[in-house]
């Protein structure tokens, strides 16, 4: 049998990302054609990224074993830790305040403000939507998108900023993803081509 090749299903290049304004509550883009930004009012471009972006999905098994063999009889599926890795090359207050679950008020042209929360709230961190959107394969040349939606994050990573000569800086970002809701999975991709 022939072996055959599909070159536009091999995949290279950037993505997008975005964060949901309104937290649990931003409502998520119609999974039709993928638009070249969904809407600004329920969206902010978290900006340039400095290396890549990256969707981790790892699962933890759990032997099942039988006293009278040497083998293991199966595994069963015992837990699940999603996360998106973002390294964000825009060093924005906005941005301080999102890789450290700070809060930021203000806007560029009036002043801006960035805090790290204290007090008991600092214990409750809110969770947010995010969207990735990247190139998707497209063997047909209609310039797909692939857009996935992370639907409840939260940055559990830690925060570095380094101020050097020579060193760019970034700002390292992990969102781990969590349970939403019973009929609603936690992540979901969808390949489109792209809205006119």
């Amino acid at each position: 049998m022939a072996t055959t090749f599909e070159p536009g299903n091999v995949l290279m290049g950037p993505c997008e990302v975005y964060y949901g304004l309104q937290g649990l509550n931003t409502l998520e883009p119609a999974s039709g054609a993928i638009n070249e930004a969904p809407a600004a009012s329920a969206w902010d471009h978290m900006g340039g990224t400095l290396g890549d972006v990256t969707l981790l999905v790892q699962p933890t098994f759990t032997p099942l074993t039988i006293d009278q063999i040497p083998d293991e009889a199966d595994q069963q599926m015992t837990g699940r830790v999603i996360s998106l890795a973002i390294p964000l090359a825009e060093v924005t207050l906005k941005n301080l305040a999102r890789a450290s679950m700070g809060t930021y008020s203000g806007t560029p042209e009036t002043g801006e403000n960035f805090k790290l929360t204290s007090g008991p709230q600092a214990f409750r961190q809110p969770a947010v939507k995010l969207l990735m959107d990247g190139f998707a394969p497209d063997p047909s040349g209609l310039f797909r998108r692939r857009r996935l939606v992370l639907r409840k994050t939260k940055n559990t990573g830690g925060l570095s900023l380094v101020y050097g000569k020579a060193t760019q800086q970034t700002l390292a970002n992990v969102f781990n993803v969590f349970y939403f809701k019973k009929d609603i999975e936690p992540l979901e991709a969808w390949d489109a081509p792209l809205a006119a």
